[in-house]
């Protein structure tokens, strides 16, 4: 799930390309956390909230993106399930 405040983007369109371009990020970057996931046997749900207040670009989205994965994939590898990861936004 995705979502982006009406109160930082008051038009639908705005809220709508973040929406998409966080989701093909995640799309592109989420293989190997997936991998990490399956292996394990766990299921994750998800959430991501967009924060920024100004329109981000495209390779914006995409490096916020990759760097959230590898943190999360660090985060699994260093202390498995037992604990949760930390908001680091």
């Amino acid at each position: 799930m995705i979502s982006v405040p009406k109160r930082k983007f008051k038009r639908a369109v705005d809220r709508n390309r973040v929406k998409r371009w966080v989701r093909e990020a995640w799309r592109i970057e989420r293989g190997p956390l997936e991998q990490l996931v399956e292996k394990r046997g766990e299921q994750w749900a998800i959430v991501l909230i967009f924060v920024g207040k100004e329109m981000p670009d495209w390779t914006v989205c995409q490096t916020a993106m990759k760097k959230l994965i590898r943190r999360l994939e660090a985060h699994v590898a260093q202390h498995g399930t037992e604990s949760k990861p930390e908001n680091h936004a």
